[in-house]
């Protein structure tokens, strides 16, 4: 492609991204009696779709309020199988579970989605740790610490803190060197529940941020008893900017020191860190499982993994529970590899094909989501029954196949400035 031809495709693009509109995009939906699109593009579950979206089927539904019934009021370990070919909706209900024991159980239960469940225990231990995010678990490591640094102001006021003057003479006094309001503003609220802010002043009053990591270090260990664990965490936190993200990295990553420490380890730390901060039950939900079972690993190494997992839950009968999304495949694979994990799955989900009636209900709850409010329609308009019943033939009754078909749909009516869908356009667009 020559200069002025890229110019010309640059002008273009500059052109066509200013002649649309918000309310041009808009408008574009508007004879639907919608605002926009409704159907995710890819027809992947997220976070923003499944929330709002429960399962279609009462049994499921059932089956889950049963699953945390059981653990959260028991206080004890069950595990959950849901089980489902390809764009069944396994990903969906995960991500739904995960939204809303993170905001309906209000601080007490804790869901932590793993979208790969990698290749051995210890990679998804690595995993775990990543979906929890660094700045969430730098904020719960603070919140221990923070309980602590409270407590040791209100016994000793300011003088809390000479413990982190290194440059300070044996007996000289910190708040003797002219710097009484800038400890008064370390030891406010303010500043002790913000790690980010307390760091900040500490700098400032050159403190030493090596007597800090030890005592953060200190602090964590009547919860995180293994110590490589612990120095970690408080690395973690105390380190400047670059070698916390070196000890980020180590702890999502591992190095050949970090290996000595036992998955079992590593998972008790996590759980108590969750612990401290409130939360009663943690669920861990591992998705496409059957990557473990019958694609990444032979059935020695899948053997392995399947009993370290199984150790894990042994040894944490009180503090967790297990969710594992996997295909009809995987899951007989596992059962025969390794029935002893299989056997502490107690409920199970099976996904199949939707009825035309199953999604005449599901279409809906994504059209209610973008319907102009005053607009008086029938809940299923655009699609019509006869409508519904098509796309569930031509989609064989798959979820996912019918949610990008649906999309396509809507934007078939939008091109065309059509008010309603019909069977002429599911067969124009029906999936090869």
């Amino acid at each position: 492609m020559n200069d002025k031809s890229a110019q010309d495709w640059d002008e273009q693009i500059a052109a066509a991204l200013g002649q649309v509109t918000e309310q041009e995009e808009k408008d574009r939906y508007a004879n639907m009696g919608l605002d926009r699109n409704p159907f995710p593009i890819a027809s992947i579950s997220s976070p923003e779709y499944a929330s709002n979206l429960p399962p279609i089927r009462d049994e499921h539904l059932k089956t889950v309020l049963d699953f945390i019934r059981t653990t959260a009021v028991g206080k004890r370990f069950s595990g959950m199988s849901v089980i489902g070919d390809y764009g069944f909706g396994k990903t969906h209900l995960l991500r739904w579970f995960e939204h809303t024991v993170n905001t309906g159980s209000k601080g007490k239960l804790n869901a932590i989605y793993v979208r790969d469940p990698g290749s051995s225990s210890r990679e998804l231990l690595f995993a775990i740790v990543r979906a929890i995010g660094d700045e969430s678990l730098r904020k719960m490591i603070w919140a221990i610490v923070q309980k602590a640094i409270g407590l040791g102001i209100l016994a000793k006021g300011l003088s809390f803190f000479r413990q982190f003057s290194g440059g300070l003479m044996p007996g000289q006094a910190l708040l003797d060197t002219g710097n009484e309001d800038k400890c008064a503003e370390l030891a406010s609220e303010t500043s002790v529940s913000n790690y980010r802010e307390f760091i900040r002043i500490f700098d400032t009053l050159r403190l030493d941020r090596e007597k800090l990591r030890d005592y953060i270090d200190a602090t964590l260990r009547p919860h995180v008893t293994n110590l490589a664990v612990s120095s970690q965490f408080a690395s973690f936190v105390a380190n400047p900017e670059e070698e916390a993200y070196r000890s980020w990295m180590a702890l999502v990553s591992g190095s050949p020191r970090d290996l000595q420490v036992l998955q079992d380890d590593y998972f008790k730390a996590i759980l108590a860190v969750l612990k401290a901060n409130g939360f009663q039950h943690t669920y861990l939900l591992l998705d496409e499982f059957e990557d473990v079972a019958i694609v990444r690993l032979t059935s020695r190494k899948t053997l392995e993994y399947a009993a370290e997992l199984r150790m894990l839950i042994d040894t944490n009968l009180r503090d967790f529970s297990l969710v594992l999304a996997m295909t009809n495949e995987g899951f007989e694979s596992l059962a025969s590899t390794y029935p002893p994990l299989t056997e502490r799955l107690n409920f199970k989900i099976d996904l199949s094909h939707l009825s035309a009636l199953e999604v005449e209900s599901l279409i809906p709850r994504y059209l209610k989501q973008s319907r102009i409010q005053g607009v008086n329609q029938d809940s299923l308009s655009p699609f019509s029954k006869t409508v519904v019943k098509r796309i569930t033939e031509v989609s064989k009754g798959n979820p996912r196949t019918i949610i990008s078909l649906c999309y396509r749909l809507i934007e078939a009516c939008a091109d065309q400035r059509a008010s309603n869908v019909t069977t002429t356009m599911v067969s124009e667009l029906q999936p090869p």
